[in-house]
């Protein structure tokens, strides 16, 4: 009872997590050992990649809220996490590049058609993170029941 099936497909990597290992090597400070989780991971690209430096004095402000959403749109990133934290399934995070158009969803392959800066904005996020991953960028269906 109260359990329900869930699923993410998302185009990017596959950055695993803490509970169950990380599929990535960090190059640089590895700030993931302290703190791995959705906030943390799109605070972070905030800071590197957008001019988004408000005070943190008052994050609740609508201001605040309005230009974080504004600033974190326009780098065309989600940071998903999947899974349940009960040990049912595998969860981890997600690093995807947003899609806005399909062309072929089959049992094989899908054709996606990614603007051409889907793959930079993709690399700047783990340069960013000072990660790199141990898998390729690809479509990442993840599915849990729990």
């Amino acid at each position: 009872m109260g359990s329900s099936a869930s699923a993410v497909l998302a185009y990017g990597y596959n950055l695993g997590g803490k509970e169950y290992g990380f599929n990535f090597v960090g190059t640089g400070d590895p700030w993931y050992e302290k703190k791995f989780d959705v906030e943390h991971i799109e605070e972070l690209l905030l800071a590197k990649l957008t001019e988004f430096h408000m005070p943190w004095n008052d994050p609740t402000s609508d201001s605040y809220s309005e230009l974080r959403d504004e600033a974190w749109h326009s780098l065309g990133l989600e940071v998903v996490e999947y899974g349940i934290l009960d040990m049912v399934c595998l969860s981890g995070i997600i690093l995807a590049t947003k899609v806005h158009h399909v062309d072929d969803f089959g049992a094989k392959n899908i054709q996606v058609n990614l603007d051409h800066s889907a793959a930079d904005r993709l690399d700047a996020a783990l340069q960013a993170l000072q990660i790199q991953p141990n898998n390729e960028v690809g479509w990442i269906l993840a599915a849990c029941y729990g």
